[in-house]
């Protein structure tokens, strides 16, 4: 069953309707396929929206969380984090391994950030906290003595394989 164009929609009115409908079902981006035609990109997303175009879904169908899937993000900040301290830094240069360091300090301010309340924490808190406060030790020394990075690395190291 095919939709009923709508008399007001400017994209069933043109006279390139078969070849709009054909770049959009063909994934072709709408700003190339309005600009090609003449036609606003806010035409072509509602002609989609209304369902004009069989087999074409609006694009804010196409990007739905599928049911069933549980999205924490202190979860996935958390393994960000655990897979940044993974990282072996052996042969890095001082400004790739301060820049891993402050790529670990942004990422673990924002799980100080995504904390849950007080009343509420449990043994991932307590870890978060650690974890926190083993990032802001390490970035105090590394501020002091940036002579022994390579030290804090090995460290760092020595820490992940344990």
């Amino acid at each position: 069953m095919t939709a009923q164009p709508m008399v007001t929609c400017t994209v069933c009115k043109s006279p390139h309707k078969a070849a709009l409908e054909a770049d959009l079902a063909a994934g072709k981006s709408e700003l190339g396929t309005s600009k090609r035609y003449g036609v606003t990109r806010g035409a072509l997303r509602r002609h989609v929206g209304n369902g004009h175009v069989v087999g074409v879904a609006p694009k804010r169908d196409r990007q739905t969380i599928p049911d069933g899937l549980d999205i924490d993000p202190v979860a996935s900040l958390q393994e960000q984090l655990n897979q940044l301290y993974g990282v072996d830094t052996q042969d890095w240069s001082p400004a790739q391994i301060d820049r891993l360091h402050e790529q670990r300090r942004r990422v673990a301010e924002s799980l100080s950030r995504a904390r849950p309340p007080a009343d509420l924490e449990g043994p991932a808190a307590a870890k978060l906290k650690r974890l926190e406060e083993m990032v802001r030790v390490q970035d105090e020394v590394l501020e002091r003595h940036p002579e022994v990075r390579a030290e804090v690395a090995a460290a760092l190291r020595a820490w992940r394989d344990r």
